[in-house]
């Protein structure tokens, strides 16, 4: 939007400006973290006490709210209230559990990764 409003083009406010590369990053991992919300939510129904679930829903969490995002931060602890409350602290893997075949569980790794890197990030930015 700012390249079509300065009719600049379309690469040249991230090269001017770091933090529109933050900002667009940042974006672009809300469609992700949507597609594990879904998985989520679909899985819950069939096996709630699926301990990749709530790994996967702290995961989330964490980063929204790393990344300052706290409308979907807040959204997700909602959602994590209503159906475990504090039993979602209460993980127990099992060797079994834990595959890197689980797509949902990648990309919330993902997600995180990415959110950590944002936070350090603007932190850095902010100090120059």
């Amino acid at each position: 939007m700012i390249s079509w409003q300065t009719h600049l083009d379309i690469l040249e406010p991230i090269k001017q400006s770091p933090v529109y590369a933050l900002y667009f990053i940042m974006f672009l991992s809300f469609f992700f973290c949507g597609f594990v919300t879904r998985f989520i939510r679909k899985e819950s129904k069939i096996n709630k006490e699926n301990p990749l679930l709530k790994v996967e829903l702290l995961l989330l969490t964490g980063s929204q709210l790393l990344v300052l995002n706290l409308f979907c931060a807040a959204l997700l602890v909602w959602y994590i209230q209503r159906e475990y409350g504090q039993s979602i602290f209460k993980i127990k893997l099992k060797n079994q559990s834990i595959t890197f075949k689980n797509l949902p569980f990648i990309i919330s790794c993902y997600i995180f990764l990415v959110a950590i890197l944002i936070f350090i990030l603007r932190l850095v930015l902010k100090t120059q």
